[in-house]
């Protein structure tokens, strides 16, 4: 779980991510979900937001 400032920025790490795991990963095992408006704390305590 990653906190980004902003959902551009969060979406461009996770597709550039995607890339390179892409490589060594089965096919279809890579997800990613960026969820605005949720702090990476509140979720950690409280996992049901997501």
């Amino acid at each position: 779980m990653y906190e980004w400032d902003g959902p551009p920025r969060a979406e461009h790490y996770a597709r550039s991510l995607w890339r390179v795991l892409a490589l060594v990963s089965v096919p279809g095992s890579i997800r990613y979900a960026v969820v605005p408006g949720l702090r990476r704390d509140d979720v950690i305590a409280d996992p049901r937001l997501v």
